[in-house]
């Protein structure tokens, strides 16, 4: 697979799946994104990724319900590893070290491309609506029940 500037590249990993009219369906989105986000920890062994994946959602409304479902699932599959932050907080952190991938901060690794396993501070999966996340690019991205 090339991307548009020849660089080679996985393809999307695209998960599709359907929820029913009782189910919660922020639950369900926090379980089909912990799925990919699998697919991603697989596919990168040992790598840090601190900074380098953002959740893309429609709105702050869905924002803030599904953080709370996500958080959960991470907590409960990977117990203190990852905090889901917002495209300010995370961005304000690049603009106060100078560098992406966590710069001066100590994180499980040392930077965004680091390997994980010395400890340090928990790595950030940016999670914000499409408007907040607007040139703000990561390594991996997942978009949940945008408009078409």
């Amino acid at each position: 697979m090339q991307c548009f500037h020849d660089s080679a590249g996985p393809p999307l990993h695209t998960i599709l799946f359907d929820i029913e009219a009782d189910e919660n369906k922020h639950g369900v989105y926090a379980q089909h994104t912990l799925d990919g986000f699998e697919h991603v920890l697989t596919e990168f062994e040992g790598l840090n990724l601190h900074d380098t994946v953002a959740i893309v959602v429609p709105d702050g409304k869905f924002r803030a319900a599904f953080a709370t479902q996500l958080q959960a699932a991470l907590d409960a599959t990977y117990p203190g590893r990852f905090e889901l932050v917002t495209s300010r907080k995370a961005s304000a952190a690049i603009a106060a070290t100078g560098a992406m991938g966590g710069g001066g901060r100590s994180v499980a690794g040392g930077g965004g491309l680091g390997a994980v396993g010395d400890g340090g501070s928990k790595e950030w999966l940016v999670l914000d609506t499409m408007d907040a996340m607007a040139g703000l690019e990561r390594a991996f991205v997942k978009a949940l029940q945008l408009p078409t």
